[in-house]
């Protein structure tokens, strides 16, 4: 009975030490060597280049880094904007007895709109006063402190 659990012992740590070595050889090394690489080209571009070839080396990097981004973005901006269109395009063509529809979705929008603007006014003209006291009672005082004048729609 004792020999079978120390056999159990044994096996388990020769399992977790084959684990370990598997770490250590298939995510451990290939993650320090990219790091080594990485810090040896920066250092390596630091030394040889010129400040101005640098600043192109990082603008054409940073150029990597966006295209990217801004290609997987403009995707479903692209289909938004046609969704849009072919919501106006099938707007325009529905028949008249879907005026009423059309009739009360514009109502329900444009009421939306006002009360959201109802809603939204009194927290931006509390906004700016909040900022404009702040900007009286600090440190940098200006030459005169006028009360912000807001811009509402009506």
């Amino acid at each position: 009975m004792n020999t079978s659990r120390t056999s159990n012992y044994s096996r388990r740590d020769e399992i977790h030490a084959r684990h370990r070595r598997q770490m250590q050889r298939q995510v451990y090394l290939p993650i320090g060597i990219a790091i080594a690489v990485m810090v040896i080209v920066v250092v390596a571009m630091l030394l040889l280049f010129s400040p101005f070839q640098l600043g192109t080396a990082a603008s054409f990097m940073s150029l990597l880094l966006l295209v990217p981004t801004v290609l997987v973005c403009i995707v479903p901006y692209v289909l938004l904007v046609a969704l849009a269109a072919m919501v106006r395009k099938l707007n325009v063509a529905l028949p008249g007895r879907f005026y009423t529809t059309r009739t009360i979705v514009h109502r329900a929008n444009t009421s939306s709109q006002s009360l959201s603007r109802k809603v939204a006014s009194p927290v931006i003209w509390l906004n700016s006063r909040i900022a404009w006291l702040e900007h009286v009672l600090s440190d940098r005082r200006p030459r005169k402190a006028l009360p912000p004048t807001t811009t509402e729609r009506k």
